[in-house]
């Protein structure tokens, strides 16, 4: 009788415990989602010479996300609680002026990109044809 009644208690320590756990970690998982969303200052490094670039990042209602650099909108934008990665495409041949003057033509050029959230911090890198680019951003909002 003795051991039956260990081995309930010993049950009802371990299932409390999971459920502590889960009621602990899920809400600081969901919190670290949102935490993505907003205003972020981007510094790229490119060939030794700094640039600096506006993201946003937010939630559509069907909670999906999107994006914008600068005016340009974002596709596959994801987030999966640490890791953000989504693309730029930017094509030349819509912008006449540009095109003429800068001697692009018509060319399409597309940026991945690849960063980890640490806290208030993005660090990672823009992978396209032209090279791989080291990246951090702060949120400003």
């Amino acid at each position: 009788m003795n051991q039956v009644l260990f081995h309930k208690s010993r049950g009802r320590y371990l299932i409390g415990a999971i459920l502590f756990t889960l009621a602990i970690g899920i809400p600081q998982v969901l919190a670290a989602a949102e935490d993505v969303n907003g205003d972020w200052e981007i510094t790229m490094d490119f060939n030794g010479r700094q640039t600096f670039a506006a993201l946003s990042i937010a939630k559509k209602p069907d909670g999906t996300l999107t994006g914008k650099w600068g005016s340009s909108d974002l596709s596959n934008v994801k987030f999966d609680g640490q890791k953000l990665t989504f693309v730029r495409t930017i094509k030349f041949g819509d912008q006449v002026s540009f095109k003429t003057e800068m001697g692009f033509g018509d060319q399409t050029f597309v940026t991945e990109f690849k960063a980890k959230l640490d806290g208030k911090t993005l660090k990672g890198q823009s992978v396209s044809d032209r090279g791989t680019n080291e990246l951090t951003g702060k949120k400003v909002n």
